[in-house]
């Protein structure tokens, strides 16, 4: 047994450790279909981050070709040639001190007081375009920046009434490629589905499925990045570099244009 342990290992189908406990077996999945989809996945990965640094590259010189510096000053020392019979002269003019009149105290009814505090307070607002500060291009650039280093991509990406595809053999060929809704996500990677077509109820893992990208026009929700959780519309597909572009349909960004998106963050979402 030791020694077709070793040779499923040298042939490269199982990963085999020995350990003072005996042998260690890991089935090596080397199923076509899964090695072009992790093979997509680094692909993806590396393009977005690429895509993500000349994005971000492309509004730093957008950024400094609309930024103008004031234009510098230069400080020249005073000459005065030998030849020359100018004098300097130095005015000094005469302060007027005003005498100052002192307010004398009033004293009102507290009720009247706080009204007039209330009053003064909205008064000092700033008015129209005063209230609005126009922020520059590179403050906004840095900002962008900042938040996109908070926001991590997170390796769990599974949450409930999205669509999902069952991409497992594990099961049978009754569940393969079938469609389910996600109901509930234990243990970050657990899941709990509902099948569209049957109703049948299954426990998986997130390893067990993919998204599914629906029609134009429908909505998806994001899945990962700084827009986590948001509800979008499918604006449009690029199956060249395996990414979408939507459009966000609710919360403060409602109409902001998402795109190159990839396929693993965005999934269709389920609508009774």
């Amino acid at each position: 047994l030791t020694n077709f342990v070793k040779y499923l290992g040298r042939e490269g189908l199982v990963k085999a450790d020995e350990t003072e406990k005996g042998w260690f077996v890991t089935y090596i999945d080397r199923d076509p279909e899964a090695e072009a989809r992790r093979k997509r996945k680094i692909k993806m990965a590396i393009d977005s981050d690429e895509r993500q640094e000349r994005q971000l590259m492309e509004q730093v010189e957008r950024a400094k070709q609309n930024y103008s510096e004031p234009n510098p000053t230069t400080s020249t020392d005073l000459l005065r040639s030998e030849d020359s019979d100018d004098k300097v002269n130095f005015a000094i003019t005469k302060l007027e001190l005003k005498k100052t009149e002192w307010a004398k105290p009033v004293h009102k009814n507290v009720l009247q007081n706080l009204s007039s505090e209330k009053t003064v307070t909205c008064s000092n607002k700033p008015k129209g375009k005063q209230a609005v500060k126009k922020r520059s291009v590179l403050a906004e650039l840095i900002e962008e920046n900042e938040a996109k280093k908070k926001c991590q991509r997170k390796d769990a990406w599974v949450t409930p009434g999205i669509v999902i595809k069952i991409i497992t053999k594990d099961l049978g060929d009754d569940f393969y490629k079938e469609k389910a809704v996600i109901l509930d996500v234990f243990d970050t990677y657990g899941i709990k589905v509902k099948l569209l077509n049957s109703n049948k109820k299954l426990k998986l893992d997130q390893t067990h499925v993919e998204t599914v990208i629906p029609k134009c026009g429908r909505k998806i929700k994001i899945l990962n990045g700084p827009y986590e959780g948001t509800i979008a519309i499918l604006e449009s597909l690029d199956t060249e570099t395996f990414s979408v572009a939507v459009k966000i349909d609710s919360g403060s960004y409602k109409g902001r244009l998402l795109k190159s998106l990839p396929y693993e963050d965005v999934s269709k979402l389920h609508v009774d």
